[in-house]
């Protein structure tokens, strides 16, 4: 697959992740990377922050270049970060744009489907899949 900086309305998103124990300095923080993929096949790397509000709720951010620039995309979780069904909505001001993503945790890695919210309905825009960032620090 070709790499390139693409229309990060190649959905998060957002989408987004999973934690099987990648935690920052607060337990309720967890720190996420991996890559979207839009539906032509060319993909992107993505990080991702979840910032627990209660339970299996959560306040997101997901950071990724586009088009040379540095974007930063907020939202909105609900699901398991450990296993089972997560889902959550990206609202970009600046674009007058939302994204929805839908996806699975299995063993500590999000794998989800990403569509923009328009004209009343949902138009596809890729998959993204997450997983736990790995501190090699020893």
């Amino acid at each position: 697959m070709k790499r390139s900086a693409l229309s990060f309305s190649a959905g998060v998103l957002l989408a987004v992740l999973a934690a099987a124990g990648a935690t920052t300095d607060s337990a309720d923080t967890y720190e996420l990377a991996g890559s979207y993929v839009l539906p032509h096949g060319e993909w992107e790397k993505v990080e991702a922050t979840f910032v627990a509000n209660g339970s299996d709720s959560w306040t997101v951010e997901f950071r990724f270049e586009f088009q040379g620039r540095s974007e930063t995309w907020t939202g909105s979780a609900i699901g398991s970060l450990i296993e089972g069904p997560l889902e959550g909505t990206v609202q970009v001001e600046e674009m007058d744009r939302s994204f929805v993503f839908r996806g699975e945790v299995n063993d500590g890695v999000l794998e989800t489907t990403h569509a923009e919210i328009e004209f009343g309905g949902e138009t596809p825009t890729g998959t993204m899949t997450l997983g736990p960032v790995v501190d090699n620090k020893e």
